[in-house]
């Protein structure tokens, strides 16, 4: 069943609450671990993923300056 085209904004939306559904996955229970280290790690591996998402939800897709040209 199709609803309709899909927007690049509905698209870019959608992949950002992913990235930010990761991440808080990443973090769960980080309180609870004893070694320090296994902590760093899923709180670094969660830094990538909240990258991500602030890199996607800032994305202006109507911005074309540094598109390539085309031919």
């Amino acid at each position: 069943m199709s609803l309709g085209p899909v927007r690049s904004e509905e698209i870019l939306d959608e992949t950002v609450d992913c990235a930010m559904t990761t991440e808080v996955l990443a973090l769960n229970g980080v309180r609870s671990l004893r070694d320090p280290s296994t902590a760093a790690e899923r709180c670094l591996r969660a830094v990538r993923h909240f990258a991500l998402a602030v890199a996607l939800a800032s994305a202006d897709l109507d911005d074309t300056t540094d598109a390539a040209p085309t031919r």
